[in-house]
């Protein structure tokens, strides 16, 4: 068995993105406006926060090869962007991009007779997770690293366009996405 959380699974993907860099997760608990009509709402940054590096923190037991990061970025890149990937509706067209993985995650275990019905056939305390995570990069700088985990839905294929919207929301506001860039025709 393997546990994870999805902020654990975004801090992940986030070392992927930056061939190792690990930084601490930031959440935000609550944002609220006052009732003041005025009221002018003011952003708030947070420096990052580097944990570790994993591809220069050779005295650990924890060193990776940037090597290996390439070679797992462009497995990424192809469940997105691939032919047959299983999130391309997660694609845009250059100088964006979204590279990632879905997932399906069983929540408990069953027995042999159970293990191949259908999920969808399944009570909802029984039917699987589905999942994306990844990153979205603009001219290739990561800049966005998200997970989605949708619960009870039998399959990724929910999680998927959750991501792309943000992805979407994301790259539109910081970075000026049209709306002719959105979809992009996969490659091999």
């Amino acid at each position: 068995h393997v546990l994870v959380t999805t902020i654990q699974l975004a801090q992940v993907y986030s070392s992927i993105a930056l061939d190792g860099a690990v930084y601490k997760p930031q959440i935000i608990k609550k944002m609220e406006a006052p009732a003041d009509p005025d009221w002018v709402f003011e952003e708030k940054t947070f420096d990052p926060i580097l944990l570790r590096n994993l591809s220069e923190d050779k005295e650990e037991d924890y060193f990776i090869d940037k090597k290996h990061f390439k070679v797992v970025k462009q497995g990424l890149h192809r469940v997105v962007n691939g032919r047959k990937g299983t999130a391309k509706k997660a694609r845009f067209k250059k100088p964006f991009s979204v590279a990632g993985k879905t997932g399906t995650a069983q929540v408990r275990r069953f027995s042999a007779d159970q293990i191949y019905k259908p999920c969808e056939k399944r009570s909802k305390k029984e039917k699987h997770h589905g999942w994306f995570a990844g990153y979205g990069s603009v001219e290739g700088v990561p800049q966005l690293t998200i997970a989605v985990l949708t619960e009870h839905s039998c399959k990724s294929a929910h999680a998927v366009p959750i991501a792309r919207d943000v992805f979407e929301a994301y790259f539109k506001k910081y970075h000026n996405l049209r709306v002719e860039e959105k979809d992009a025709k996969p490659k091999s």
